[in-house]
């Protein structure tokens, strides 16, 4: 897996349903979607409350080319 802190990327500005949308069509079909984890066919969105006392987002992705789609789009 991939890991991302996407947690100031403009993706987190965005409605999740857009995002949930582009992810869907760009790495693979959403299978779940709750406010703290959303999940699909090789991508994960975590919720880290750990993190530093503030928490931080964080996107996975199976495969690599999925991983720097997404820095091209959300950057």
């Amino acid at each position: 897996m991939i890991s991302l802190d996407i947690t100031h990327s403009p993706f987190m500005k965005v409605h999740c349903g857009e995002t949930n949308d582009w992810l869907s069509e760009n790495v693979g079909e959403l299978i779940h979607d709750d406010p703290e984890i959303s999940y699909g066919k090789g991508w994960r969105i975590t919720f880290d409350p750990a993190h530093e006392g503030e928490g931080r987002w964080i996107a996975e992705f199976e495969e690599e080319r999925h991983a720097m789609l997404f820095l091209l789009r959300w950057s």
